[in-house]
């Protein structure tokens, strides 16, 4: 009895798609050192998620630094972004 209720594409309980949330939406992010894996994967992925990438460290929302260039004081970008 179930099999033939939704042999009709009609009558199949559909899924409705929720949006995707995209948490990085306006923010400008800053990449800087080694990092657990490649500038552009942590691009393509904060892109993915709404965010930008930018070159500068200058005027952005949002800083990632490696934990070698924090412990070393930074280069004078990271000094002047913070």
């Amino acid at each position: 009895m179930l099999i033939k209720k939704y042999q009709d594409p009609s009558r199949r309980p559909r899924r409705y798609s929720v949006a995707v949330e995209k948490p990085f939406t306006g923010m400008t992010i800053s990449l800087m050192g080694r990092l657990s894996r490649t500038h552009q994967y942590w691009r393509r992925t904060i892109e993915k998620h709404g965010g930008k990438v930018a070159n500068s460290a200058i005027g952005t929302t949002c800083l990632v630094a490696s934990p070698v260039k924090r412990e070393r004081g930074g280069s004078s970008k990271l000094v002047e972004a913070m």
